[in-house]
């Protein structure tokens, strides 16, 4: 290549100009010409340079600046890249500093990212060809693991976030499932395929109820079905387990045994298994196995022998048993016994039972129900008889009138003691007035069928507990109409 050089371009357009100035009109002013012998070098594609000199040129003495009439006609002179000035059509021109790897290259252009030169500070420039996945990046750089760029060869890059345990690792490669390197989706990982041991081939810990026998596993059938042979511990069926399974009628697990609702067997306790249930809800107290004799120390209901189990047992001396109902009248108390006076229960036309024999305490001898102790003094009445004086009624419960008669008085001249001893013997209401004999009578009427009739008299005479002794209201009449039934004070 043939390059010449700026001076020489220069020296070639003087004398150009030079010529073009002697050849003016005649009546021009000549202009002084001068010979000016031109220098054409030239460069070789071998880098030696030669000098042909040129003589015979003629030019202006002018500026080497100045514009003339070039080769092809009048104009400017064309910019020379690698001279080392900025020329028209340059970016820059740093003479013999330009280069295809300078700041400033062979065509006087800035280098740049993408120009496909490799300039300053540039790894690389593959030009239209770099990119994000290329080997040459957008940014000039040679594509390496752990830039951010998934370059080629690489599966993955998160830059600075690689790592052998996270989902792109240190060799920008995903992370998967039998590496040997626990990624942030992996429970495990033990880079083997043995799914029986700690880390299954899914890298998940092993675990009761993933499906597979593993570790101290008895089994694992992969439901949380405890009927079946399999529990949801991953233990065999079994009693005790806990679970209802096959035959099992129960299983309380360790809350089994042979005293307890489930048997060590997971049966139900029942009576008659010959096992006693006798905790938590268990009432047993015994179990013979349902023998049937009830008085060997065991019925048949799995308890001791006693009153009121329905069986006689004639070994505690019961004459009956009816499960003690309550009903003392129907042939057995609720002592196992046949009903008798004193046994503290009324029936067979007892008036009073209190189990005792003991005159004046409430209940007479005899179970009668004819004496209260109110307002301090025990006060009876004749149930067989009427129009009886105080002396002939406590006679018939074998006591004597009280002797206190101002106490016997006061017992029963106030309203509120007369009402007392009304409520006590069953009286709708009382009757008070200075009664010679009323302290205490009934009111007069029919007494045949009768214990009371009307209200209960009471009085406020002062003589009347004295009067009441040996007299009363109808004295003498027999029980039925027209007839009175004292209340006495009796000790």
């Amino acid at each position: 290549m043939t390059k010449i050089s700026f001076v020489g371009r220069i020296l070639g357009a003087v004398s150009l100009l030079t010529l073009m100035g002697a050849c003016g009109d005649s009546g021009e002013e000549t202009t002084q010409l001068t010979t000016v012998t031109t220098t054409t070098t030239t460069t070789t594609t071998t880098g030696m340079t030669s000098e042909t000199p040129t003589t015979g040129g003629t030019a202006a003495l002018t500026d080497p600046g100045m514009t003339g009439t070039t080769a092809g006609g009048s104009g400017t002179l064309e910019p020379e890249c690698g001279n080392g000035v900025l020329e028209d059509g340059e970016e820059c021109d740093d003479g013999d500093g330009n280069g295809d790897d300078q700041a400033c290259t062979s065509e006087c252009a800035n280098a740049a990212c993408g120009d496909g030169l490799v300039g300053p500070g540039e790894e690389c420039d593959d030009g239209e060809n770099n990119g994000a996945d290329q080997m040459c990046t957008a940014e000039c750089s040679l594509a390496s693991c752990g830039d951010g760029l998934v370059g080629p060869g690489e599966e993955c890059d998160n830059g600075a976030m690689n790592g052998d345990t996270e989902l792109c690792k240190s060799d920008c490669t995903d992370a998967f499932c039998g590496d040997g390197l626990v990624a942030p989706n992996e429970g495990c990982d033990d880079g083997n395929d043995d799914d029986a041991d700690e880390c299954s081939n899914a890298c998940v810990p092993a675990s009761c109820g993933d499906g597979v026998v593993s570790l101290d596993e008895e089994c694992d059938d992969g439901n949380d079905d405890n009927t079946d042979e399999c529990t949801d511990m991953c233990t065999l069926a079994a009693c005790g387990d806990g679970f209802v399974q096959g035959d099992e009628a129960c299983d309380d697990g360790a809350e089994n045994g042979d005293d307890a609702a489930c048997t060590a067997m997971c049966a139900n306790a029942t009576c008659g298994d010959g096992l006693v249930y006798n905790t938590g809800d268990g009432t047993e107290e015994c179990d013979d196995g349902m023998n049937g004799d009830q008085d060997d120390g065991c019925t048949d209901m799995c308890m001791t022998p006693a009153c009121g189990d329905m069986y006689v047992q004639p070994s505690l001396d019961e004459e009956c048993d009816d499960g003690m109902n309550g009903d003392q009248d129907d042939g057995c108390t609720d002592l196992c016994l046949a009903p008798y006076c004193g046994d503290g229960f009324v029936n067979n036309g007892e008036l009073c039972d209190d189990g005792n024999d003991i005159p004046g305490d409430g209940c007479e001898p005899g179970c009668g129900d004819e004496c209260k102790f109110v307002n301090g003094f025990l006060w009876c009445y004749n149930d067989d008889a009427c129009g009886e004086p105080c002396n002939q009624v406590c006679a018939a419960h074998g006591l004597t009138p009280a002797a206190d008669l101002v106490g016997w008085f006061n017992a029963q001249n106030e309203p509120a003691e007369c009402q007392t001893l009304a409520t006590a013997f069953g009286f709708p209401g009382t009757s008070m007035n200075s009664w010679t004999y009323g302290c205490l009578e009934d009111s007069g009427g029919d007494h045949t069928n009768q214990t009371f009739v009307g209200n209960l008299f009471c009085s406020t005479y002062s003589g009347c507990p004295m009067q009441h002794l040996t007299n009363m209201d109808q004295n003498g009449n027999p029980c039925g109409p027209n007839s009175r039934r004292s209340i006495c004070p009796c000790e």
